[in-house]
């Protein structure tokens, strides 16, 4: 049976945005509730290493693409990861598609637009899923897409 995922996430991004309205906007922006308000912009980061890593649990890990020998847990790795990713002149924008909440776990698909100073000359599409941990930040996040961070650009 083929599957549509886009027949059915925007109801529920309405509806989680819907549920979420009354979020108090001066506060900072869990990633969660930035998905639910669709304050979007809120996630994408300012390429601030230590942002990031607060986003987690202490114990947390993020897998990249490239499979299990790239899982970086813990704060200390966590933080170095997050550098190499921001070490191009900053963040990397996503353009976000759909996404699948269950309250404990969300799916978010994406196309990769910006990485730092570079823009990307092709489309990259990825697939993300985060886990929330007891505290409600994120316990993992594994990452399924195709991009590649660019060449670090000359000063």
């Amino acid at each position: 049976m083929p599957w549509f995922p886009e027949l059915f996430s925007a109801s529920v991004l309405d509806r989680m945005r819907r549920e979420a309205a009354d979020t108090r906007a001066a506060e900072p922006v869990p990633y969660f509730a930035g998905l639910r308000s669709g304050e979007t912009e809120a996630l994408v980061g300012s390429s601030d290493a230590e942002a990031a890593v607060a986003t987690f649990e202490p114990d947390a890990y993020v897998r990249e693409p490239s499979g299990s020998a790239y899982v970086h847990r813990g704060q200390d790795e966590l933080r170095a990861l997050y550098e190499r990713f921001f070490s191009n002149g900053g963040g990397i924008e996503l353009e976000h598609c759909s996404v699948t909440d269950d309250g404990r776990a969300c799916a978010l698909e994406y196309n990769v637009v910006r990485w730092g100073r570079t823009e990307l000359s092709r489309l990259e599409t990825g697939l993300a899923v985060y886990v929330r941990g007891g505290t409600g930040k994120l316990a993992s996040a594994r990452m399924y897409d195709d991009a590649d961070p660019p060449v670090p650009l000359e000063g």
